[in-house]
C-alpha cells in the first residue's frame, strides 16, 4: 500500500534537495515524474491479485476477502500517493531537505558497496545475466525437493480424537470404551483438559453412527508447554494401544472441518478403491492398507469396515408358502408388523395433537433368531403357521454401509501424515501400488486434502497465467514497446527463485500460503523493474548515451528500490517468525515473500541494467544489419543492367 508514497516521496525529497530555491516547482517535478511509473506499478499488483477473487471451494472463501483488500488498498494508496502525499512532502519537506545536504549513514553504506557492483555488472553483462541465470538454475534444481500440501497445519492449541469401534458394536459399549481412553490419556503431557461429547441431535447436520466417538484434547498455552505438538500425538498414540478395539485418528478441530468440507475424509489424505464387488474391494482394500502401513511419515491409517453388522436374514421357500395362500410380500407384511410394529389407530390429546398407536411384539419375544422362527403366521383360511415352517431364519455377517462416488462403489484408507508433506507420501505410496493387480474395472484414486490440493495447484497455475497476461499488457501500453515488456517479464522466474530457495532453506511446503506470497511477490518484481526501466528510458529521451543512462537510472533508484523491498520484508517479518495465533496459515507466504524480495532486489539493481543493455545493444545491431541489407538491395538494384 506504502510503496507508491514510499517512491513519490524519495523523488520529491531528491529533487527538493537539488532544487531549494523553488520547492513548489521541485515537489511538482519530483511528483510528475514518478507518476505513471507509480499508477503502473500499482496497476500490475492489482491485476495479479485479481484472479484470486475467483477461486473456488474454502480456498476462495479464504483467499478472496485476503485479495479484495488488497485491491482496495493498493487503489487507496495509489490515490494517496498522487494527492496526499505531495501536499506533506511540499509542507514538511521544503525546508527540511535542503539543510539535509548528505546521505544518511545507512543509504551511504549502501552506495559504497552498490557502486563497484553496478559498474561491474555493466562491464561484463553477462557474467551478470550469468549469476541470475544460475540463481534461476537453482532454484528449478531445488523444486522436486520441496514438499507440497493444500494448506499448513495450524496449532489450534487443541487435538481432536476421533474414535471408531468394531461396526455392531453397541452404543453403550463405545461409550465404555471412550470412557476407557479417557482415563488413559489423563495427565498426558501439556493436556489441561479432555472434553468428552456424547451423543447427537435427532437432526444433526454431523451425523455420526454409535461406533464413532469423539475427544477433545485441550491443551496448555503455547508459554506453558514443554513439548511440541508431535510429541504430544506420539505419546497419544503410544496410550492409545492399550485400550484395544479401537481404532483412531488425531487431529484438529479446525483441520477436521476443513477436510471434511474438502473431500468428505476427516484426514490428511484418502486412498480410494472403486469396482463393482464388495468382496473383492474388501480384498483390495486390505492390501491397501497393509502397503500405505508401511509407507514413512503415514500415521493413523484406518480402514473402512464393508462387512461385520449383524443382520437377520429372513429367506422364504415360496413353494411351501404357497400350499398355505402365501406369497413372500405377505410374510413379509406379517412379520414387518410382528417386528417393526404397525400403526393401528391415533389419539388425540392436549390440545388436538394427534399421536399414533403403534402396536408390536414386547422385546423378549423377538430378540432371538429361534424366537423370531416360532413366531405365528395367519393363512387366509385362519390356521397359524410358524414362520420358521415357511422361512428359513438365520443370521449372517453383511455390509455395514455401501458408498459410492460418481455411482461406482467404493472402498476408501484413510490416513494422516506426520514429519512430511503429503505430495511425498502420494509419491511413495503410488510406488507401494505399482505392483497391486487389480481386476478389470477396478482402480485407485486419491482423496482428502490432496485431491483438493490438486484442483487447487491447477486453479493457481491458471491464475499466474492469466496475470502474466495481463502483466505483459500493461507493460506494452506503459513502454509501447514489446521487447521492453518482454525484459521485465523475464525478471520475473529469476525474481521467484528466492521465494522457492527460501522455501527449502526453512523446510517450508509449497502450499496454497506460500504459493500466494510467491504471487504477491510475481507484483512486486515487476513494479520495481517498471520504476527503473520507466527512469532510464527517461534518461535516453533527455538525450543521454545508453551506458551514461543506464548507470545514472540504477544509481538514481537504488534507495527507491531498496526503501520499498525493505517495507514490505520488514511488514511480514513478524508473520514469518511465526508470532500469534494462526501464523503457521501465513507464515509460508511470508517466507516466501522475503526470500524473493531478497533476489528480485538484487537481479533488478544488477542484471536488470545489464540485461538492458544486452538487449538493447542486440537491437540496434540488429536494426544496423538490417539497414545495412536494405542499403546494399538498393544499390545492387541500381546498378543492375536494365533490358528493352
Amino acid at each position: 500500500m506504502v510503496d507508491a508514497a514510499i517512491v513519490d516521496t524519495e523523488n520529491i525529497f531528491r529533487h527538493l534537495r537539488e532544487n531549494p530555491s523553488n520547492s513548489l516547482l521541485a515537489t511538482l517535478r519530483g511528483a510528475s515524474e514518478v507518476r505513471r511509473p507509480a499508477a503502473y506499478s500499482t496497476a500490475i499488483i492489482i491485476v495479479v491479485f485479481l484472479p484470486l477473487l475467483f477461486l473456488s471451494g474454502l480456498e476462495g472463501k479464504i483467499l478472496a476477502p485476503f485479495a479484495a483488500t488488497v485491491v482496495v488498498l493498493m487503489a487507496v494508496g495509489l490515490i494517496l500517493s498522487l494527492t496526499l502525499t505531495p501536499a506533506l512532502c511540499y509542507t514538511l519537506l521544503r525546508k527540511v531537505a535542503p539543510r539535509l545536504r548528505e546521505d544518511s549513514w545507512l543509504a551511504r553504506q549502501c552506495e559504497r558497496v552498490y557502486e563497484p557492483v553496478l559498474r561491474g555488472s555493466l562491464r561484463r553483462p553477462l557474467s551478470a545475466v550469468g549469476m541470475a541465470a544460475g540463481i534461476f538454475v537453482l532454484s528449478v534444481v531445488l523444486l522436486p525437493f520441496l514438499g507440497t500440501e493444500l494448506l499448513p497445519r495450524m496449532d489450534e492449541g487443541a487435538l481432536l480424537l476421533q474414535m471408531n469401534t468394531p461396526l455392531g458394536t453397541s452404543l453403550g459399549e463405545t461409550d465404555r470404551v471412550a470412557a476407557q481412553v479417557t482415563k488413559v490419556l489423563e495427565g498426558g503431557p501439556d493436556i489441561a483438559a479432555i472434553i468428552q461429547p456424547t451423543g447427537r441431535a435427532e437432526r444433526s447436520e454431523d451425523p455420526m453412527p454409535v461406533t464413532v466417538t469423539e475427544r477433545l484434547l485441550q491443551l496448555a498455552p503455547r508459554s506453558e508447554r514443554k513439548h511440541t505438538i508431535p510429541e504430544i500425538e506420539a505419546w497419544v498414540r503410544e496410550r492409545l494401544k492399550k485400550v484395544p478395539g479401537v481404532s483412531a485418528g488425531i487431529t484438529t478441530p479446525l483441520n477436521m472441518r476443513i477436510d471434511e468440507s474438502i473431500s468428505g475424509a476427516p484426514a490428511a489424505l484418502a486412498v480410494k478403491v472403486f469396482g463393482s464387488d464388495l468382496d473383492t474391494l474388501a480384498q483390495k482394500g486390505a492390501q491397501v492398507k497393509e502397503i500405505v502401513e508401511k509407507t514413512p511419515g503415514v500415521v493413523d491409517v484406518r480402514a473402512e469396515q464393508l462387512e461385520g453388522v449383524p443382520q437377520v436374514v429372513i429367506a422364504v421357500d415360496r413353494e411351501r408358502a404357497s400350499r398355505f395362500g402365501l406369497n413372500p410380500g405377505q410374510l413379509g407384511d406379517s412379520v414387518e408388523a410382528l417386528i417393526g410394529g404397525s400403526e393401528v389407530t391415533t389419539v388425540i390429546k392436549d390440545q388436538l395433537k394427534e399421536y399414533p398407536v403403534v402396536v408390536r411384539l414386547r422385546e423378549e419375544y423377538r430378540d432371538a433368531p429361534e424366537k423370531l422362527a416360532g413366531l405365528l403366521i395367519d393363512t387366509p383360511t385362519g390356521q397359524k403357521i410358524p414362520l420358521g415352517d415357511l422361512a428359513a431364519v438365520r443370521v449372517v455377517r453383511g455390509a455395514a454401509v455401501i458408498k459410492r462416488e460418481d455411482q461406482v462403489r467404493r472402498f476408501q484408507v484413510t490416513m494422516n501424515v506426520e514429519g512430511r508433506d503429503v505430495g511425498s507420501v502420494v509419491a511413495d505410496i503410488e510406488k507401494g501400488l505399482a505392483g497391486l493387480s487389480l481386476p478389470p474395472g477396478y482402480f485407485i484414486s486419491y482423496g482428502g486434502g490432496y485431491e483438493r490440493q490438486q484442483e487447487v495447484s491447477r486453479e493457481l497455475t491458471g491464475a499466474f497465467v492469466v496475470s502474466a497476461l495481463l502483466v505483459f499488457l500493461l507493460l506494452y501500453i506503459a513502454f509501447r514497446s514489446v521487447w521492453q515488456a518482454l525484459l521485465i517479464v523475464a525478471t520475473i522466474p529469476m525474481a521467484l527463485a528466492g521465494g522457492f530457495i527460501a522455501l527449502w532453506i526453512t523446510g517450508t511446503t509449497l502450499n496454497v500460503s506460500s504459493v500466494i506470497g510467491l504471487l504477491a511477490h510475481f507484483g512486486l518484481s515487476v513494479q520495481k523493474g517498471l520504476i527503473l526501466v520507466e527512469y532510464i528510458n527517461q534518461l535516453r529521451a533527455e538525450g543521454r548515451g545508453l551506458a551514461e543512462a543506464l548507470y545514472v537510472g540504477a544509481h538514481t533508484r537504488m534507495r527507491p528500490v531498496l526503501m520499498t523491498a525493505a517495507a514490505a520484508g520488514l511488514g511480514v517479518a513478524p508473520i514469518a517468525i511465526g508470532w500469534g495465533a494462526g501464523a503457521e496459515l501465513q507464515q509460508p507466504m511470508a517466507i516466501a515473500l522475503i526470500g524473493g524480495l531478497i533476489t528480485s532486489t538484487i537481479l533488478t539493481l544488477v542484471a536488470l541494467p545489464a540485461l538492458y543493455g544486452l538487449s538493447e545493444g542486440m537491437r540496434e545491431g540488429t536494426s544496423r544489419a538490417w539497414l545495412r541489407l536494405r542499403r546494399r538491395g538498393a544499390e545492387a538494384e541500381a546498378t543492375a543492367p536494365t533490358g528493352d
